[in-house]
């Protein structure tokens, strides 16, 4: 991040300029093998790429976001069709990361997404399963952290736990518009038979 001034510490100023966007955006796509770098730093991440963005006009700019996740039954997804697709269960929250990754200097953009709380029960890897994620909140531009590493998963945390105090109340309410969103897609594919 840029020096910052005000008094405030980069800590302070990480979020300030957070919002719920106008329209939630949905990503929805296969999950790709990355450079394991999320989960080195104990943030793994399901990689997805760009084209995943179905609502390509509601984010505004790369940067962080959070919002609500869901892994799609994998035999459906085999299958083909949207019409098929089934939850594999609840949706759950998650920040994502979406752009060139400033830190690293990939040399194209892509969705990073960290699901919050995913369950032990569950398999940690699901390369090449459909991921459905609803983006809702803007948490702060993707940065370049001055302090490496340790500045980044600091910020990391940060994001985490902005996007628990805002996704926690509205989690419901966000897993039936993930799942009414689907339903929507499923519904305008069908029309197109």
């Amino acid at each position: 991040p840029a020096p910052l001034g005000g008094g405030r510490s980069w800590q302070q100023q990480l979020h300030s300029g957070q919002r719920a966007l106008p329209q939630p955006a949905l990503l929805l796509g296969p999950v790709t093998r990355g450079f394991q770098r999320g989960r080195r730093l104990g943030f793994p991440t399901a990689n997805l790429a760009s084209d995943a963005l179905v609502d390509a006009d509601r984010l505004p700019s790369y940067g962080v976001y959070c919002g609500r996740a869901v892994l799609l039954d994998e035999a459906a997804a085999e299958a083909g069709s949207l019409r098929s697709y089934r939850l594999t269960g609840p949706s759950l929250p998650a920040i994502l990361s979406w752009g060139s990754n400033p830190q690293f200097g990939l040399d194209k953009a892509l969705f990073e997404v960290h699901i919050i709380h995913w369950p032990a029960s569950q398999p940690a890897e699901f390369y090449g399963r459909t991921l459905a994620c609803l983006v809702t909140h803007y948490l702060r531009d993707e940065a370049r952290f001055p302090g490496g590493i340790d500045q980044l998963t600091e910020a990391i945390r940060l994001d985490l736990l902005v996007a628990k105090a805002l996704l926690g109340p509205l989690a419901d309410a966000q897993d039936r518009q993930l799942k009414d969103r689907l339903v929507r897609l499923e519904t305008a594919a069908a029309s197109k038979l």
